[in-house]
């Protein structure tokens, strides 16, 4: 258990600082407050190796290891073993291929072959269980490192899987919808699923800011004051907590150099949704029309 503890300390600590380093840099506007980019971290990184298949065979491609993934080229998305291939890694009896179309277009897919009968030094796609918010507007591509030309936009912005990473590409698998693999620019990301206050707060209040969840962490960073039918109160710290538990999991006073509140701490597996208790600079507890809960 105290191992345990430790871990999720540096965990904790190495977000801190990676906030503070990327601070300056990864500011981007979304519903009207500053939100950083925060890099992710332990992500697999996707390399390639070259492989022998039997000649003369031909394997359609998908997005992902199963015919349930989105087939590029209008569903005909097809690799002849005459050619060059790439291999990155497998899964479920696929292979995560690589192979150019042309001279500046080549595509990233799986082909449903065992992998060790023909790449036995190509091991399983590592495990990642990071989830991430991809931007509303993002486009996914299954070529990164040549033409990027798209395979699938998005109009919502959506939660997604993080798999692995190539260069500023992160490898991401969304099942809002048709089930896709593909690339997107990591500035297109968000680390863990973003939830904006504005989203969740009564039509009479009004207070800029977010929480990211990513695995066994919370970030939190917000403005310092709530309108409040319409007076502004300002604010002096934050509680959050596990709102079945009624743990308390982290208090938010400090500032940054914008002079909003930011903070991280431990996310309990076990937590399903979170209360968030705000405090005046009375120290008295805001009273806000209902209960301030997220949930996921």
């Amino acid at each position: 258990m105290k191992d345990k503890h430790v871990l999720a300390f540096m965990r904790v600590f190495s977000i801190l600082v990676l906030f503070a380093v990327f601070f300056s840099s990864s500011l981007a506007e979304s519903n009207g407050t500053q939100i950083v980019h925060v890099p992710f971290v332990d992500v697999p990184i996707l390399e390639t190796h070259r492989t022998s298949f039997p000649k003369d065979k031909r394997y359609a491609v998908y997005s992902g290891p199963s015919e349930d993934y989105v087939r590029a080229a209008n569903g005909k998305a097809a690799v002849s073993t005459n050619d060059a291939i790439q291999a990155f890694a497998s899964e479920n009896g696929w292979i995560m291929i690589q192979y150019a179309i042309d001279h500046d277009h080549h595509r990233i897919g799986w082909i449903k072959e065992n992998a060790n009968r023909f790449a036995p030094s190509i091991s399983e796609l590592p495990p990642c269980s990071q989830s991430a918010t991809l931007k509303a507007g993002s486009v996914i591509t299954d070529d990164p490192l040549f033409s990027q030309s798209p395979l699938m936009s998005f109009d919502m912005e959506l939660n997604v899987y993080v798999l692995g990473q190539i260069n500023d590409w992160i490898y991401i698998e969304s099942d809002s919808g048709d089930l896709v693999r593909g690339f997107v620019h990591k500035d297109q990301l968000t680390p863990g699923n973003v939830f904006y206050f504005s989203d969740w707060l009564h039509d009479s209040s009004a207070w800029n800011g977010y929480l990211v969840l990513d695995q066994d962490n919370i970030a939190f960073e917000s403005e310092q004051l709530i309108e409040l039918n319409g007076i502004s109160v300002p604010l002096a710290s934050i509680d959050i907590y596990d709102n079945l538990s009624n743990q308390l999991l982290l208090t938010v006073s400090e500032k940054n150099e914008l002079l909003h509140f930011e903070g991280s701490g431990y996310l309990p597996p076990e937590t399903s949704s979170l209360r968030i208790v705000l405090f005046d600079t009375n120290m008295n507890e805001v009273k806000l029309d209902e209960d301030f809960v997220i949930e996921w």
